[in-house]
């Protein structure tokens, strides 16, 4: 029965009218209500699947790959699935013209049914040439070796896809079509037509700009990515600032630091060379040879300076498996301003502190303790360099398994990556006893990413871990290695790095109250940590600008760090708590988050905050 009343209408006349079944009956109103009879009849079950037409692969084999239940009520998009499956398996055999269609029979009373799958085959596809067009700036055999494709093989969809992906890497095409000439017409031999549409091969942009931590800068970066006709990409970049100081928008330096102008400059340059292709070894390995020179200006305390020279090889075996292997040597300076070392600068910033404070009576404990918490976000920056200068080589190797439906916006799926990296320090100066000269470097990363049927919502497992082992008995492993916690990518409840470790934290309990502050200038990096991530998302259906759409999100953190091996016991029974919410915000480039983390169990000894806001774009 249908109301149909969409708008007042001066010519409608209520009442109904019946034209056989359903019945119509029509009212002047503004709604429209539709109520629709159904008669379901008898439900047809299916009892029987019969291959037809084949006369190579035996008809256990096909109904095996088309995974067709039987006694089960027939359904049409089961039935279109298994179509499906079954010409995927025969193309991939090497029947490029195989079809399958399903042909239903009913009984006379409609309650049982047989499918019938009439199957052709047709010819096995041998291929006997392989033809590329379209490449003018590229060499043929650098094409030709990055196929799974060669003459006289069977041709198959999984070739296709794999040389697709392989050509696609090298970064020189805009498109990549491989088919078979006359795909029409059916033949057992076959010329595969490989079409490119190659890039540009040069690019350069232009830069300039002001920030007040960086001053006035101005770069480039050159890309040039066919050379040599070999798919060789080459890219230099620079970019070059000069920190003007300016009063009330930039940061101030104290009198008594007096930088030179060579000591404003900051800098970013680097060269790199290499490719997916490596003919040497097979079309799964890429290399890279990279060259690059840094220095972060942080005033008005210190600027890190590093110059790095690595070699990466890296390998593909399958599409969602990778391995990378990078020796690597790099020169890492820190320069102080004003001081000699860390410490130096630490005491002096808080002896001017108090100082300021009270000129004339003299410091008591609360003055400088309230000074030292000043200054401790800059403590805890520098514990992240590695005091004067040192020369440090590294060989490390990484793998990675990546099973998500997307890598910037994932739903589904899983990811795992494992690091081994074996540190050399070579020279460091001023030198320290405890520092370990040879280190193994290991951190490991597993996630997943259930999809829940309930409101459309994902939940994030993830799990991260990581320690060094000295191998010489040395005490503490070069700063630029040890781990951090605390961030929008770790413990929420926590800025940035600023998780204390947790035998750092019961050495302080041990204290007297009054001495709790000074400890704290001893505090480090960790040498083994442990971080869990539980996180639910909740989208709201709401997207106002296309592919932008907005959902929230509650969180668990679950970790902590520590600066010598935990125990199990201590690893079971230390870990930090933080819950916490926040907004996603998808996007085509990936996930903006605003997320609010809570310290439940916040330690006063040590100053921890009891919330947290961290802002983010990525994924974790």
């Amino acid at each position: 029965v249908a109301r149909v009343t969409e708008r007042p209408d001066p010519e409608c006349v209520d009442g109904v009218r019946r034209r056989g079944e359903p019945a119509w009956r029509f009212r002047c109103g503004p709604r429209l209500a539709v109520e629709l009879q159904v008669e379901e009849g008898a439900a047809t079950v299916l009892d029987e699947l019969v291959f037809d037409g084949n006369r190579v692969v035996p008809s256990a084999t096909l109904a095996e790959q088309a995974e067709v239940r039987l006694g089960v009520p027939i359904s049409y998009r089961a039935l279109e699935e298994a179509r499906g499956r079954l010409t995927d398996y025969l193309r991939e055999e090497g029947y490029a013209f195989a079809r399958a269609e399903p042909v239903v029979e009913r009984s006379p009373d409609h309650r049982r049914a047989r499918v019938r799958m009439e199957v052709r085959e047709g010819a096995r596809v041998r291929i006997a040439a392989v033809e590329v067009r379209g490449n003018s700036r590229t060499l043929t055999d650098v094409i030709l070796s990055r196929l799974s494709l060669h003459p006289g093989e069977v041709f198959t969809v999984s070739a296709v896809r794999t040389s697709q992906r392989r050509l696609s890497e090298l970064g020189v095409f805009a498109g990549v079509n491989i088919s078979l000439e006359a795909p029409d017409t059916e033949s057992p031999t076959k010329t595969v037509v490989v079409q490119v549409v190659e890039r540009m091969p040069q690019s350069l942009e232009v830069r300039g700009g002001f920030t007040t931590g960086e001053g006035v800068r101005a770069g480039f970066e050159y890309v040039y990515n066919n050379l040599f006709r070999r798919a060789i990409s080459v890219s230099a970049s620079a970019r070059i600032g000069r920190l003007i100081q300016i009063p009330l928008f930039t940061p101030a330096f104290p009198e008594q630091i007096q930088p030179t102008p060579s000591q404003l400059l900051n800098w970013r340059l680097s060269l790199s060379i290499g490719s997916s292709y490596l003919p040497v070894l097979g079309p799964i390995f890429g290399w890279s040879v990279d060259v690059s020179s840094v220095r972060l200006l942080q005033p008005p305390y210190y600027a890190l300076t590093t110059f790095g020279l690595g070699l990466t090889l890296s390998a593909r075996p399958l599409p969602a498996f990778s391995l990378t292997f990078t020796p690597e040597l790099q020169y890492i300076s820190t320069e102080i301003f004003g001081a000699t070392s860390i410490q130096e600068l630490l005491t002096s910033q808080v002896d001017q502190c108090v100082a300021a404070a009270m000129p004339a009576q003299g410091a008591d404990d609360t003055v400088r303790t309230a000074c030292r918490l000043r200054f401790e976000p800059l403590r805890q920056q520098l514990l992240r360099v590695q005091e004067g200068d040192s020369i440090i080589g590294a060989l490390r190797l990484v793998a990675a398994v990546d099973r998500r439906d997307s890598a910037l916006n994932p739903t589904r799926g899983w990811y795992l990556s494992a690091t081994a990296e074996l540190l050399r320090v070579f020279s460091v100066e001023p030198a320290n006893d405890n520092l370990a000269r040879s280190t193994l470097h290991i951190r490991a990363k597993a996630s997943g990413y259930i999809p829940l049927p309930a409101l459309n919502m994902v939940l994030l497992l993830s799990l991260r871990a990581g320690g060094n082992v000295s191998l010489d008995g040395g005490r503490t492993t070069h700063a630029s290695r040890l781990f951090w916690l605390g961030g929008a990518d770790s413990m929420r409840a926590w800025l940035q790095n600023q998780l204390i470790p947790e035998d750092v934290v019961e050495s302080v309990r041990a204290l007297p109250a009054n001495q709790r502050t000074n400890s704290l200038l001893g505090a480090n990096g960790g040498e083994f940590f442990v971080n869990a991530i539980i996180d639910l998302r909740i989208p709201w259906g709401w997207c106002p600008f296309g592919g932008v759409c907005i959902s929230s999100a509650v969180f668990a953190d679950l970790g902590n760090v520590w600066t010598r091996f935990p125990s199990p016991e201590q690893l079971l029974t230390r870990l930090r708590f933080a819950p916490g919410t926040g907004l996603r915000v998808t996007t085509p480039v990936g996930t903006i988050a605003l997320d609010v983390g809570f310290n439940p169990f916040n330690r006063a000894e040590v100053n921890e905050d009891t919330w947290a806001l961290q802002f983010s774009l990525g994924t974790l």
